[in-house]
């Protein structure tokens, strides 16, 4: 990830990255994934408006396929304090007795 320093110049980030919202085996159901995204979703206009959502998926070749990131949700912003503002918000709490771990990230995966 690029420092303060590096980021000088460019526009700020809008992406959050959260981490241990969901598994991949609950992302193989695909009702339990679209459901996962809703609530997600709905839980991350409470700090303005979202552009869209993105979950990273299981291979559909097997687990010795996937990304290194499957189950990540990645939410992009309008409005980089949005973001900022999610992610204070959403690091630490729990979701389904799993910690998240939220990060504004460059780029738009979404």
């Amino acid at each position: 990830l690029p420092t303060p320093k590096e980021r000088r110049g460019r526009s700020p980030a809008r992406t959050v990255r959260l981490s241990g919202v969901t598994t991949r085996e609950e992302l193989l159901d695909n009702v339990e994934a679209g459901e996962i995204l809703k609530e997600t979703e709905e839980e991350c206009q409470a700090f303005g408006a979202v552009v869209s959502i993105h979950a990273t998926m299981p291979s559909p070749l097997g687990e010795n396929f996937d990304s290194p990131d499957v189950g990540t949700v990645f939410v992009l912003f309008e409005n980089p304090r949005d973001a900022e503002m999610a992610r204070r918000r959403m690091h630490g709490r729990l979701f389904a007795d799993r910690p998240v771990t939220a990060e504004v990230v460059d780029g738009t995966p979404c």
